[in-house]
């Protein structure tokens, strides 16, 4: 029974390090500089440098993260997201990056969006690249990758979080 209870316990642990976090969410920690609007009962939790993970609630394990983009002295966003989007399609087949998208969210926020395709083990898989700069020359990058119809499941949701992102002011 006690060996039950200390493995329920490690598993409550495990589990309670992604918060159910529907609603606003502001970051980075500490210093928010935007903020977003997550659907009901998606999770966020910060990995070990501080970026967000956010993980569906659903079967599928769809999850992205937002990270500070870690641009180069001089690098342009531009030229950014598509040697990042290499970088993560590294090992894929038939790899192909689509032309950069810019975009302006319901809020004002100008998005640029990069998305990749490829072939793992015969998986179709998509790669979506999402950047923003809430203040000048401050850019963040919403990155997932997924299987082409995990992906597509959650096209409409990712919308309407990109659309909510907002400058905290």
């Amino acid at each position: 029974m006690k060996t039950l209870f200390r493995l329920f316990s490690v598993a409550s642990l495990a589990f309670a390090a992604f918060t159910t976090q529907a609603g606003t969410i502001e970051y980075p920690a500490g210093n928010p500089l935007f903020k977003l609007e997550l659907p009901d009962g998606w999770t966020t939790a910060s990995d070990k440098d501080g970026n967000l993970d956010v993980k569906a609630n659903d079967k599928s394990d769809f999850d992205f993260s937002i990270i500070p983009a870690a641009l180069g002295t001089g690098q342009d966003v531009k030229t950014f997201l598509p040697e990042l989007a290499k970088t993560m399609g590294k090992g894929m087949k038939e790899f192909e990056t689509d032309e950069i998208r810019d975009v302006t969210s319901k809020t004002g926020m100008k998005v640029m969006v990069l998305a990749a395709k490829g072939k793992i083990e015969d998986q179709n898989m998509i790669i979506t690249l999402a950047a923003f700069a809430p203040v000048k020359n401050k850019y963040f990058i919403i990155m997932s990758i997924a299987e082409k119809s995990v992906d597509e499941a959650h096209d409409k949701a990712m919308g309407e979080i990109v659309n909510s992102i907002k400058a905290i002011e």
